[in-house]
């Protein structure tokens, strides 16, 4: 459980306190970091060379500004064409006009907005069709998926100039445009985070050397942007505290940087955050505000009444966050993905109803897994995101009529629907065939990591209660009980099951389905699914258990990880170029982290091509070798699941036109991942 001393939401004194940063005066202590949200509108020339903030971005800024946010962070904004195509620009005019109706929006809710602008530097992660160079302070490979071997090229003195002048233009153009301040992004691996870490500066001219010299292009920048902007724009840093590498920035280096920024009066904030491969990256099973005492080291090194400090990381909870603030850690709290979680959080918090607010979980499936698929923003916890125009807040309605909902199934899906179903106004009755709810859900979380996945569940079945809907536990279903019970609406959410040596589930069916996994030995008795390790417990006592990874996600890692906890040996096998190769991103160090220093080994590019009672033979796809591995006592066989839709089928055959409206949605359509469930499930009850 969170640690958090504030227990008693009556409490939240300093939370809710106004402040001036700068020449501007916010209304509470909460606000949103920069989002890389993927909100954009594109060059419409057809030559992807730039974008810009939409309509889309619109909303998703004005659903946090009426939730009770006092500042949000646009961003990031790009302030040179050198800077590629993967966040919105500010350098161009057209600017002005495009983002004037998103800070109009921001304001009529009460908040303020500040646009944050960078440049990439190395991690510029897309190009454009001009194909530039990426450009930074040290030549030499991109930190970032995709540079497809791309090296990048050396700052000269002319692009510098160029650089710093998009800067001071971005800043005029964002005055322009009705944002309230500027943050001046000198944080994770951009290029002036570049200019300030010596592990990437070693340029022997006066921006090299020494930490004056290192952040001499920083203080260029600010300096032209004051020039740029007039007195009624604040403007500040998002500033590493560390980037945890050979020869890094240091929380030594940030306290001073930020000092002699003070004292040349070019700040007005300075917004703590960190960067590194490492636990800076806050993935799954990461610690809660792990750098509010990082940012109470550098308050405490200012003059606080003049410069405020910004404080970010798995900020979740308001007694949390008060319990920050009370203890001088920071004068402001910035929400990242837990205001796209829950955009009314400060609204919820305000009112007492802690309980009510979704939480996010850390799994970045929506948000930055989405990111570095060039993918607009969407949430595991929070469907309604990137569509607030249509599902936000504010346009919620009760259902004309009221009508009898039946919800077959207890996962994500189904009590997303029941309880969206049953704020709707109507009267449902959830079904499910376990002890207990949760579905999938129920298996994700018996890995010790990944625990905060169950309040996807809670968070819901304290709605239900709420509600008042009928639930009924170890109830299956048919189609006889559905002819009993007479509704207007079923929404068959029964989920999926996994695949194994002996097929599909008996609930599946299919005019194509294979008899199971065609793997030689793949009946043998010690042969388990994913779901018998972390559900069953059934390899808790094995001595040595190699699991082939034939999905590349987290069905895979999750039971390799409840094993490592219980002290088992394994071996982790995948004919893909990693193991659970599409874990996020920010997700894989706290993995490592996990299995590091323990009976772990991993094969890649492998197929498994026989099973035997103690030993596996496995193929190499890249050197063609054929190899046994000795001394395994389990194999588990990650294929993955089959939908669990005879009910479904049976219903449609069943009724045809004449009955029930039915709906499909989650796993039993076909398996995928938790916010496909979510979203599916809140899609079909404002139907209804």
């Amino acid at each position: 459980e969170e640690p958090f001393a504030i227990q008693d939401e009556a409490t939240f004194q300093h939370l809710f306190e106004p402040l001036a940063i700068g020449p501007v005066e916010v209304r509470n202590r909460v606000m949103t970091s920069a989002i890389s949200h993927d909100l954009w509108r594109f060059d419409p020339e057809g030559y992807h060379r730039w974008n810009l903030l939409g309509e889309r971005a619109m909303h998703f800024y004005a659903e946090r500004a009426r939730g009770g946010f006092a500042l949000l962070t646009a961003g990031q904004a790009m302030v040179h064409r050198s800077c590629g195509t993967n966040r919105p620009a500010a350098y161009l005019e057209q600017c002005i006009t495009e983002y004037r109706p998103i800070t109009d929006a921001i304001h009529e809710h009460g908040a303020k907005v500040f646009m944050q602008l960078n440049h990439n530097g190395r991690g510029r992660i897309s190009g454009t069709d001009d194909w530039d160079p990426v450009i930074t302070v040290k030549p030499g490979p991109s930190f970032y998926p995709g540079a497809g071997g791309e090296l990048t090229k050396e700052i000269d003195r002319a692009e510098l100039r160029d650089i710093q002048h998009g800067w001071a233009l971005s800043a005029r153009h964002m005055e322009l445009a009705g944002f309230d301040g500027i943050e001046v992004q000198a944080a994770h691996s951009y290029l002036i985070s570049e200019f300030l870490t010596p592990a990437f500066n070693q340029r022997s001219d006066e921006y090299g050397g020494n930490l004056v010299n290192r952040m001499r292009f920083l203080r260029e920048v600010l300096q032209g942007v004051r020039e740029a902007v007039s007195d009624r724009i604040a403007v500040g840093i998002r500033l590493n505290s560390a980037w945890n590498i050979p020869n890094g920035f240091t929380l030594d280096d940030a306290i001073e940087v930020a000092g002699r920024l003070q004292q040349e009066d070019l700040i007005d904030f300075v917004n703590v955050s960190a960067w590194g491969y490492d636990q800076s990256l806050a993935g799954m099973g990461s610690p809660y505000g792990p750098w509010a005492p990082i940012a109470a080291r550098i308050r405490a090194a200012i003059d606080s009444d003049k410069t405020k400090v910004f404080v970010v990381g798995r900020i979740v909870d308001p007694r949390q966050a008060e319990q920050i603030l009370a203890d001088g850690n920071a004068d402001m709290v910035v929400l990242a993905r837990q205001s796209i979680a829950d955009p009314q959080w400060p609204n919820k918090a305000r009112a007492g109803d802690v309980d009510d607010i979704v939480t996010c979980i850390g799994a970045s499936q929506g948000c930055i897994g989405r990111h570095f698929q060039h993918l607009p923003i969407t949430c595991t916890q929070n469907p309604t995101v990137g569509r607030e125009a249509e599902w936000g807040v504010s346009l919620f309605r009760r259902a004309d009529r009221a009508k009898r909902v039946l919800v077959v199934g207890g996962g994500p899906a189904g009590l997303e629907a029941a309880v969206l179903a049953a704020r709707r106004g109507h009267d449902v009755v959830l079904c499910e065939s376990e002890p207990r709810l949760g579905g999938q859900v129920n298996v994700i979380t018996r890995a010790e990591r990944r625990r905060d996945f169950a309040n996807v569940i809670d968070v819901r079945v304290r709605q239900l209660e709420k509600l008042g809907v009928d639930v009924r536990l170890s109830a299956t279903v048919d189609v006889a009980q559905v002819r009993a019970l007479a509704p207007d609406v079923v929404v068959v959410a029964t989920g999926s099951a996994a695949i194994t040596a002996a097929g599909f589930p008996e609930d599946h069916r299919s005019d194509n389905a294979p008899d199971g996994i065609a793997i030689p030995g793949a009946s043998l008795s010690h042969v388990l699914s994913c779901t018998d390790v972390l559900v069953g417990g059934r390899a808790d006592h094995a001595r040595h258990v190699l699991i082939f990874d034939n999905v590349g996600y987290y069905q895979s890692s999750d039971p390799l990880e409840y094993l490592v906890d219980r002290g088992v040996q394994v071996t982790g096998v995948t004919p893909l170029g990693q193991f659970a190769i599409d874990m996020i991103y920010n997700d894989r160090p706290w993995f490592l982290d996990k299995i590091r220093g323990k009976a772990v080994d991993f094969h890649v590019f492998c197929s498994l091509t026989r099973i035997e009672p103690d030993a596996v033979a496995l193929h190499n796809h890249e050197t063609g070798r054929e190899f046994r591995i000795d001394g395994v006592d389990t194999v588990v066989l990650s294929h993955g699941n089959a939908p669990r839709n005879a009910l479904y089928y049976d219903l449609v055959d069943a009724f045809g036109d004449d009955g029930p409206v039915i709906h499909r949605i989650g796993d039993c359509i076909t398996p995928r991942r938790v916010e496909h469930a979510v979203f599916e499930g809140h899609k079909v009850a404002r139907s209804i």
